[in-house]
């Protein structure tokens, strides 16, 4: 007979706290509901993967009939009344339990044998409801820790979840429940965390319930909308917190999976039963109604990257651009090699023009430890000049996840996305995502030591964008006569135990003592926007003047110079000038240090800061060493 068992802590066991909810918690999850979200949509997305067609989510908040008291009975309330349970706020056995129900279709289940103890490949009952911190994931699939199932008991007051699957591999319909509390005591008797709702063997060995007997009742207690041969997984929440909400549901859908949603890869429908609302979310509902689903909060960070999404997916771009790739044998760095000159001009220009998208693929070799050989693959970025010139996050997304990735850098005036699909580059990066495939973690234990230069291929596509606009900004100076302009150095690769690499080819780069930690090297927003200045070379020194469009309010200005130092960064450069070199303000070993057509100006050692009403200003210095190389640094911004 079926019902809640849970196992009595033996005197030779552990005393055992679940520790799950800990990789849950961190600045890029806002909510339980938004790691509900994440993980199921993940999980739906990889169960639909032999199947033609998108997969489709149905989640449901409701009030559960009168038959839940069938599966939340007498056995399960002592142990949600126990002290030490770890429970928040339980609810009492007279509150009416409101549930959450997910449900995904067009997907497979929990196949596999059901009364297996062992792990074994492709068993996705095993994996769901025996293991924990164990996944059964294979390469090419989203999930990869075997923990992202805990974010349904978390999001319950009682920390139970019940399933109900039907399997596409023999059509059985099972049903099982779990609760995941800490060790604690009934009537002085201590228990493991973990409770089983299910019918039990001589043994004590949990196996869930043939459904057909009780599939009916089920259903109608918890709202499912599955019925008899609909293959996948409804996942029951009960007593979930009261401000779970539907409008928050279609925030964190629409947020985390704009991309497979408008790609026609999932179809989401969101149903609220207390108040009769309905939210459907396709590739036509999502673009057409986003601004009056979402806060005006959130539609202001949301709208630049779901229109951009859209212009993805309809293959809405300007121009498309394939990248040489990396150097094969070597760590991945952004080179001058992956450009020419001329594709990086036309690139620049593009990219100065507000609503125009751009498409660049961008190759890179994948090499496991100990293997000879490397395999050829890819990503894609996406990049559209915003029209109001605002600092944005590139977003990342991985095979239809969105990693969120902190420490990735703004990016002025533009809006960037980058696809990772499947393939050897979306596995590797998969191996170094966190529990809640937030970051990429570069100790990773699934990453670590598994792959040739996996740090710095890290580096590599999570400074993209970065390292990419520097790459067009010093071949369209190259193209100007501009030297060394905006930005000097080409960030260096490093291996796993953070020493520099030399990916030789790299023009101008040598080996030297300087140790470059791409995590500590300080970088400017940046992007290729319009110039507010034309940096020339002239005779024994540089120029500068206003561009050709006319300002549009008063800039500030700040001119840097310093001779370069073979293989070393652009800050240190700066850091390292000496003032026997020459003196700007003395003009010392100058010929010339003229500053015309300002409202104000300072002249320092290395430094000129001066501020323009209008773009006929010019500075011009002369007099620097012809054998050495310079380097001349300019920034500018609104005068406030």
């Amino acid at each position: 007979m079926a019902g809640w068992k849970f196992e009595k802590k033996k005197r030779a066991q552990k005393a055992r706290e679940p520790m799950q909810e800990s990789f849950f918690t961190n600045a890029s999850i806002a909510d339980d509901t938004q790691a509900l979200i994440r993980e199921g949509a993940q999980n739906t997305q990889d169960a639909n993967s032999d199947f033609a067609g998108p997969a489709r989510i149905v989640v449901t908040l409701g009030n559960s009939q009168d038959e839940a008291s069938s599966f939340i009975e007498e056995e399960l309330w002592h142990h949600i009344e126990a002290e030490g349970n770890g429970l928040d706020s339980p609810p009492d056995r007279n509150e009416i339990c409101r549930c959450l129900v997910f449900e995904d279709f067009n997907t497979s289940g929990l196949t596999g044998d059901i009364a297996a103890s062992d792990p074994e490949d492709g068993n996705c009952f095993y994996f769901f409801m025996r293991a924990e911190g164990h996944s059964g994931q294979q390469e090419g699939k989203r999930g990869r820790h075997g923990i992202g199932k805990f974010v349904f008991p978390k999001l319950s007051r009682i920390r139970t979840f019940f399933t109900l699957t039907i399997r596409s591999d023999d059509s059985e319909e099972l049903i099982a429940g779990q609760s995941i509390m800490r060790s604690h005591k009934v009537d002085d008797i201590q228990y493991t965390p973990d409770g089983w709702w299910g019918e039990f063997e001589s043994d004590g060995f949990q196996m869930p319930v043939n459904g057909s007997k009780i599939a009916k009742k089920f259903r109608k207690a918890f709202n499912l909308t599955r019925n008899s041969g609909q293959n996948g997984l409804s996942i029951i929440v009960p007593y979930i917190p009261h401000d779970v909400s539907i409008n928050t549901l279609s925030e964190h859908c629409i947020a985390e999976f704009f991309q497979p949603i408008l790609n026609d890869q999932l179809v989401v429908e969101l149903r609220d039963l207390d108040t009769g609302v309905t939210i459907n979310l396709d590739a036509e509902s999502l673009y057409a109604d986003y601004t009056s689903l979402l806060t005006s909060d959130s539609c202001s960070r949301l709208s630049p990257y779901i229109e951009l999404g859209n212009k993805v997916v309809t293959d809405d771009f300007d121009l498309s651009v394939d990248l040489n790739p990396t150097a094969e044998g070597f760590a991945p760095s952004w080179s001058h090699d992956m450009i020419d000159a001329e594709q990086a001009s036309v690139l620049t220009s593009m990219l100065r023009q507000p609503g125009r998208v751009v498409r660049v693929k961008v190759p890179i070799y994948i090499r496991h430890k100990g293997s000879n050989e490397s395999e050829l693959s890819e990503y894609w970025m996406y990049l559209s000049r915003d029209r109001e010139e605002r600092s944005f996050r590139p977003w990342f997304v991985r095979e239809g996840i969105r990693i969120t990735e902190d420490k990735v850098p703004y990016v002025n005036g533009l809006i960037c996305l980058a696809l990772i699909q499947r393939g050897a580059l979306a596995t590797m990066i998969g191996d170094s995502e966190n529990p809640a495939h937030t970051e990429w973690e570069k100790n990773a234990v699934k990453f670590r030591n598994k792959y040739d230069w996996g740090p710095s291929t890290i580096d590599f596509v999570r400074r993209g964008f970065t390292n990419f606009l520097k790459l067009l900004d010093e071949n369209d100076a190259e193209l100007d006569d501009i030297i060394l302009a905006d930005i000097f150095s080409i960030e260096v690769p490093t291996d796993h135990e953070g020493d520099r690499v030399e990916p030789n080819p790299i023009p101008d780069v040598d080996a030297g003592d300087d140790v470059v930690d791409p995590e500590t090297v300080e970088t400017d927003d940046w992007t290729p926007s319009e110039r507010f200045y034309e940096l020339r070379k002239v005779t024994g020194g540089f120029s500068l003047r206003g561009s050709k469009n006319e300002l549009r309010s008063s800039r500030r200005y700040k001119v840097r110079v310093a001779y370069d130092l073979v293989g070393a960064t652009k800050a240190k450069v700066l850091k390292t000038y000496h003032r026997n070199d020459f003196n700007l303000e003395t003009k010392q070993n100058l010929e010339e240090v003229s500053v015309d057509g300002v409202s104000t100006a300072e002249l320092h050692a290395n430094e000129i800061i001066f501020e323009a009403d209008s773009k006929d200003f010019k500075v011009v210095v002369k007099g620097f060493d012809e054998n050495r190389d310079l380097l001349v640094d300019v920034s500018s911004e609104v005068v406030s």
